[in-house]
């Protein structure tokens, strides 16, 4: 009983020393940051003329509405995903 216990240690440090877990969470936290910048970046504001601005901002602003909605519904699914991703790895430590 107490080999194998040593045997399955010591397969343990040696997983750890190959596989280090705070950097596999620290990578697939930069690629959920990513997704999410990329998001961000897709955002379109409305082309008005400079003299229009005050006028027709705030109507130009709601015809674009689903496109906001559908980058915040994939925000959240994203943010979802993360929190999992996270909820996993406490799980496998």
């Amino acid at each position: 009983m107490d080999k194998k216990y040593r045997e399955e240690k010591e397969i343990e440090q040696d997983v750890e020393t190959l596989i280090n877990g705070d950097r596999v969470i620290a990578f697939s936290d930069a690629v959920f940051a990513f997704a999410a910048t990329l998001l961000v970046l897709k955002i379109d504001l409305p082309q008005i003329p400079p003299e229009a601005l005050s006028t027709q901002f705030s109507a130009e602003l709601l015809k674009l509405w689903p496109q906001y909605t559908a980058n915040f519904i994939s925000f959240l699914i994203i943010a979802y995903y993360w929190r999992l991703h996270h909820k996993l790895f406490i799980l496998i430590k």
